[in-house]
């Protein structure tokens, strides 16, 4: 059965893994580490996935099934070697993607409910936790996964306004001063 999503429903996904917290991680160390002309750099990856995440919605939008990406591959390129490839290599890198953010966040589970303990095995429990939980909420209905992304990036974005108010409320006007900006480091691994 297919259940047709709105455009909110399918671009939030995209706004939750384009705007996660490591991106802006990468980029902060990015722009520390190689002065001001990173920062266009980021604000060109940022438009990118702007139109990358409203093209991939309107395509949901346009074409609901539970095949995702990989139908619209098959849609677009037909069902040859070209298709079967891309699918396999999106499924790849699928699967070290959820890898990577599960594993990120049994170690942020661990560093919270574990008073900083770094034990392996704990952090694994919870990374292989939240890939059942997220796995069984995906197998309930595309609606259901539509409105838990929109309430996820409303935490999110609560979290990060939350997060400015405090930077804005601790602001100390006298302690800023105009200098000049660092000099590139070029051994910095993020600038390769």
């Amino acid at each position: 059965m297919v259940t047709n999503l709105s455009v909110y429903g399918t671009s939030f996904p995209s706004a939750l893994g384009n705007g996660g917290g490591g991106d802006l991680r990468a980029a902060g160390a990015g722009c520390i580490a190689n002065g001001s002309l990173d920062l266009g750099r980021f604000a060109f990856g940022g438009i990118v996935a702007m139109f990358s995440g409203y093209a991939y919605a309107r395509l949901g939008a346009s074409y609901p099934s539970n095949g995702g990406i990989i139908d619209f591959f098959r849609r677009g390129l037909g069902n040859g070697v070209f298709s079967l490839a891309l699918s396999l290599l999106y499924l790849l890198t699928l699967a070290v993607s959820i890898a990577m953010v599960a594993r990120a966040f049994g170690a942020y589970a661990v560093q919270f409910l574990h008073e900083g303990s770094q034990e392996e095995h704990l952090i694994l429990l919870y990374a292989l936790g939240i890939i059942a939980v997220m796995t069984l909420f995906n197998s309930l209905s595309n609606h259901a996964v539509g409105r838990l992304e929109v309430i996820l990036v409303g935490i999110k974005m609560m979290i990060l306004l939350l997060l400015i108010i405090a930077g804005v409320w601790s602001l100390q006007p006298a302690h800023i001063s105009v200098s000049a900006p660092p000099a590139p480091v070029r051994s910095s691994p993020v600038s390769g």
